[in-house]
């Protein structure tokens, strides 16, 4: 858990990720000078996807942001899901969603100027490139009907899902 202001979170929740689960890969091609690199998770896709769950929550509920880490995935949830018209069948089928309607615009406003979110409906297209650019498979992004929560699924690259890091001795943080 990070209790601390919301910017320090949002970086000290990256940095976490970044130094105990995102790793480099290096595959050695057969007569190719160039090694083939990527990532299990590409640190793009993980930091846009959680500085927009961070801009989207309501911070009336009070419940938490979660992310979960597993060998083949991250899951980042908030509470509720998108601002309307955005629903589950939107997100499905589209790779840019242009909702102007913001949840918190002063969050955002204050992300900008950190250099964490643009809020110009970047998210979605930002999260699918990292991943393609990558070698991963495409993002996964769910609600419900009534939009009560926001998941976002980032599959690990296929060739490295056996030896993602072991975080049994970091569950809970």
């Amino acid at each position: 858990y990070f209790r601390v202001a919301l910017h320090v979170q949002l970086r000290a929740t990256l940095a976490f990720l970044k130094e105990n689960v995102i790793v480099e890969h290096v595959q050695k091609v057969p007569y190719q000078a160039e090694a083939i690199r990527f990532y299990n998770f590409p640190y793009a896709a993980v930091e846009e996807s959680l500085s927009n769950a961070v801009y989207r929550k309501s911070y009336e509920l009070g419940k938490p942001i979660e992310i979960q880490v597993w060998p083949d995935k991250i899951e980042i949830l908030s509470y509720p899901g998108a601002v309307p018209p955005v629903g589950a069948q939107i997100m499905k089928r589209q790779e840019r969603i242009m909702a102007r309607d913001y949840r918190n615009r002063r969050i955002g406003d204050f992300l900008k100027e950190l250099e964490l979110t643009e809020g110009r409906a970047t998210g979605f297209p930002t999260i699918y490139k990292a991943m393609e650019q990558n070698g991963s498979p495409k993002p996964i992004f769910d609600t419900d009907d009534l939009s009560t929560f926001f998941l976002v699924t980032l599959p690990a690259h296929v060739n490295r899902i056996s030896s993602s890091p072991d975080l049994s001795s970091n569950q809970g943080k």
